[in-house]
């Protein structure tokens, strides 16, 4: 396995950059502004989700006596927001509750990366040695390109699980994906 940056680095500057986005948001006045940055809300937290159930959450259960635990708490984290990227995901800022689900799915969001920075990247890092941390960064890596980009609520939550399905589905993705990216544009 090749290494890679230390993954909790990987992890908090993946974090930086959606609040950033949100950030975006909260200034963004015009519609079609907020709709676009929205969905690449949507791409990053999908991708950055998929990959911690693939890659962190993984070695979480293997490294802590408590892995299990607090693994299944952030999955049941994950499952609620995909609830509401879902639903955003088939709208536009002109759309009702748009602005509404926005920004409980940042305060959700937050939350989510406040507690894993917090409580789980301290457990971790007294746990893992810095090779271990480059090794899962480095399969953090490798996993952003096998990920699906979209939202699915109900799509298996298991590691082996999503190792399977997430290349065919996210082939597809990647189409839909570079059609939204015109319908944004021509917007």
């Amino acid at each position: 396995m090749a290494e890679g940056p230390d993954a909790l680095d990987l992890i908090a500057a993946e974090h930086r950059m959606v609040e950033d986005l949100f950030c975006r948001f909260e200034n963004a006045t015009e519609p079609q502004e907020k709709t676009e940055i929205v969905h690449e809300v949507i791409f990053e937290l999908v991708v950055h989700g998929e990959v911690e159930e693939i890659a962190f959450y993984l070695r979480l259960r293997e490294s802590l006596p408590d892995g299990n635990d607090l693994a299944d708490e952030a999955i049941q984290d994950h499952m609620e927001m995909k609830e509401t990227i879902n639903a955003l995901d088939s709208m536009t800022a002109g759309d009702d509750c748009f602005d509404e689900l926005m920004r409980g799915l940042m305060a959700e969001v937050r939350d989510h990366f406040k507690e894993e920075e917090a409580k789980l990247f301290p457990k971790v890092r007294e746990a893992m040695t810095n090779t271990g941390l480059r090794k899962m960064g480095g399969r953090i890596m490798e996993a952003r390109s096998l990920v699906p980009t979209r939202p699915h609520p109900s799509a298996p939550t298991g590691p082996l699980a999503k190792t399977a399905a997430g290349p065919p589905v996210t082939l597809v993705e990647w189409v839909r994906d570079a059609l939204r990216s015109v319908a944004d544009d021509n917007r």
